[in-house]
């Protein structure tokens, strides 16, 4: 004892690497020499508590401090050192004093150690503290209990060494051990997964027992994961390991047998496991029903698992047979059933065979009623059809009759209408001048204004029908007059139309009548906005040359500019292609001058560039 005293303060005093390394070798060596002789662990009283507990803080401490310092060694003496302890305790309450003080370094070299000693002796701290039974009281903490299910399960994969493999399936085979226990501290579909997984690249002995262990163990208690059994994982591995063994795996056989056995005891998934050996002829089932048969084993102990072995393989095949006879009064039951629908059928077959006669029957005799029937409805038709006859007869003579009198009216009509329009035509006078050469070039409505400055020209508003009618003999469409006349077109209604579709409206039937006309509108409207009435003379603004837009600048008060427009051969063409304040960014312009030259580029685009504009100021 007083050597453990001496060791455990020299470990609780160990700050740097060489000193956790010396103090826990010291520990590793002091276990093996005194638990080999004296175990001071394997009785329950206060002093083996407090020593124990004592020793575990002082390696976990330790421990800890060598995952800081990144001492691997120190970290895996350590932790052997309390899997020592853990091993040759025998008293629960020894085990659940070692258990609660190394838990938490336990995690920690979990999350942070890839040294596989290390992992493997907490494997190995888990197993031994699993298997004293309440000592690890887990069932009152589910968030711990999950925690190690995640980790021991991970631990399963083939990438980590045999040695890790090793220890983490048997931690998991202590922890669902109920017979220790008193109830499985870890289970769970996701544990089963990780079972099934590893069955298929189990090589080592341990390894195997302890993984159809830890099934053997589940596979007898009600959880949640006991649906997962029935996956054809769990039946093509544990089938597989059942035939791999040789004389010296009993235990495996026994066990695997013992899977089978208890998982077959549910229905459902008795009924599955019978589905996959009847597919292509498995004769598995056949095999180690031979191999449990044929097995010696060394005797002892080998031969009461042999024993267990063919109780179990009795057991599941009674199971299966159960299953084969329930399935056979099952589908008997469901051949008398379909007998009876059958007979039932029969009996209705004849009674509606019965009925239908007596149906036939009684449509004969109504078709002859019917028969009867519609010979006098139909001398009764031919008569009142003679009648009507006569009546449609005379009502056609006398709508031929008023037919006759319209269209001579209607004839009248017409010849009258079109007498007057001719006379009408004949009448009508020429139309302006101006506005018929409208559709010509600005530079002959000038000089058409000049020939006209004396008086004052009409604009298009003051057209009267007649003046309208003159246009459309001139544009060739006098064949519109009549419809012009009828519907009171003058020059104030039609400036209001603003496309083809309006002027099919007012009866310009054809499309290329309508454009014809159209055309005309719209350059009536631009010329009498461009000075073709009584306004200023204008020129177009894509017509100015750069003297001209100098001088315009000029006007406008912008004469600083007129030599970057001339440098830059800026023209009216190029100012009409303007859409922005942003295309003249590069000529310097102020933000006011800018937009103001923008407002009145608009207006020149619509109404031209006032003469004015073009004078050289004095």
């Amino acid at each position: 004892m007083d050597k453990y005293t001496t060791c455990i303060e020299a470990l609780n005093s160990s700050h740097d690497a060489e000193e956790l390394v010396t103090t826990t070798t010291l520990a590793c060596k002091l276990n093996f020499e005194i638990l080999a002789h004296d175990n001071p662990f394997t009785i329950d009283n206060s002093a083996s508590l407090v020593l124990c507990a004592s020793l575990c803080k002082a390696l976990g401490k330790a421990v800890k401090t060598g995952l800081l310092l990144g001492v691997t060694e120190a970290v895996s003496k350590g932790l052997q050192a309390i899997a020592q302890i853990s091993e040759e305790a025998e008293d629960d309450a020894v085990l659940e004093a070692i258990w609660q003080k190394s838990v938490p370094t336990i995690l920690k070299v979990f999350a942070n150690s890839e040294d596989q000693v290390a992992v493997a002796s907490c494997c190995e701290i888990i197993m031994n503290c699993g298997y004293g039974g309440l000592a690890i009281n887990l069932e009152a903490n589910k968030k711990l209990s999950s925690k190690l299910q995640e980790i021991l399960g991970s631990l399963l994969a083939h990438n980590f060494p045999e040695m890790t493999r090793n220890m983490a399936s048997g931690a998991i085979q202590a922890l669902t051990d109920h017979e220790s226990n008193g109830k499985v501290i870890i289970s769970g579909s996701s544990l089963v997964n990780d079972l099934l997984e590893t069955m298929a690249f189990s090589n080592s002995l341990d390894f195997s027992l302890n993984v159809i262990g830890a099934l053997w163990n589940l596979s007898m208690i009600e959880n949640d994961a006991f649906d997962v059994f029935y996956r054809p994982a769990l039946l093509d591995g544990v089938l597989a390991m059942a035939l791999g063994v040789t004389g010296e795996e009993v235990e495996i056989l026994k066990n695997s047998v013992a899977v089978l056995a208890n998982v077959s005891d549910d229905g459902k998934i008795v009924g599955r496991i019978l589905d996959a050996l009847a597919n292509d002829g498995d004769t598995r089932l056949q095999q180690i029903a031979e191999r449990v048969e044929l097995s010696e084993g060394d005797g002892g102990e080998d031969a009461g698992m042999l024993a267990d072995a063919k109780t179990y393989l009795a057991r599941f095949q009674d199971n299966l047979n159960k299953e084969i006879e329930r399935r056979r009064v099952k589908e008997l039951a469901a051949r008398v059933e379909v007998e009876k629908q059958r007979a039932a059928q029969l009996e209705q077959e004849r009674e509606l065979a019965a009925r239908v006669e007596v149906e036939k029957q009684r449509a004969a005799q109504l078709e002859q009623e019917r028969e009867l029937a519609a010979r006098v409805k139909v001398e009764k038709q031919q008569q009142l059809d003679q009648q009507l006859l006569q009546q449609q007869r005379q009502q056609a003579e006398e709508a031929a009759k008023r037919l006759e009198l319209e269209r001579e009216e209607e004839a009248n009509q017409a010849a009258a209408k079109e007498e007057k329009n001719n006379a009408v035509v004949e009448e009508i006078p020429s139309p302006p001048p101006l506005l018929m050469k409208s559709s010509s070039s600005v530079s002959s409505l000038k000089t058409n204004k000049i020939q006209q400055s004396e008086g004052k020209r009409d604009k298009l508003t003051d057209f009267t029908i007649i003046n309208m009618c003159s246009v459309l003999r001139v544009l060739s469409l006098s064949k519109y007059i009549p419809q012009f006349i009828e519907n009171e077109i003058d020059g104030a209604t039609i400036i209001q139309c603003n496309n083809i579709v309006e002027l099919t409206e007012i009866g310009i039937s054809l499309t290329l009548h309508s454009k014809k006309l159209f055309k005309w509108l719209t350059d009536i409207k631009r010329s009498e906005l461009r000075g073709g009435g009584d306004g200023e003379p204008s020129r177009e603004l894509e017509a100015l040359n750069v003297t001209e837009v100098g001088l315009v600048l000029s006007r406008l008060k912008m004469a600083s500019y007129s030599a970057v427009f001339l440098n830059n051969e800026i023209d009216g063409e190029t100012l009409s292609f303007t859409k922005s304040k942003t295309d003249f960014e590069k000529l310097n312009l102020l933000p006011a001058h800018t937009r103001k030259l923008m407002a009145h580029i608009k207006v020149f685009k619509c109404s031209g560039v006032p003469l004015s504009f073009l004078n050289h100021l004095d």
